[in-house]
């Protein structure tokens, strides 16, 4: 399995574990201050892109894990 694609799905599981939708995601995200649209969190759940540290810090702490359990290689 190639690493984007695992990490694809810790992202995915990690955000429907939370029971959250991306729409849900993207508006608290919004809240926080972070400019996220659902297109852009679809593209870090398919590993198209990665989210700056900060977005992906807070992202680890809405989905109550650890950052390195999303994001690490």
């Amino acid at each position: 399995m190639p690493r984007q694609l695992e990490q694809t799905t810790r992202l995915a599981i990690a955000r429907e574990g939370a029971g959250l939708s991306r729409e849900q995601v993207c508006a608290r995200a919004q809240d926080a201050g972070f400019s996220l649209s659902c297109s852009t969190l679809v593209h870090f759940e398919r590993g198209m892109r990665q989210p700056r540290v900060d977005l992906g810090v807070w992202l680890a702490d809405l989905y109550q894990t650890e950052v390195k359990e999303l994001f690490d290689d």
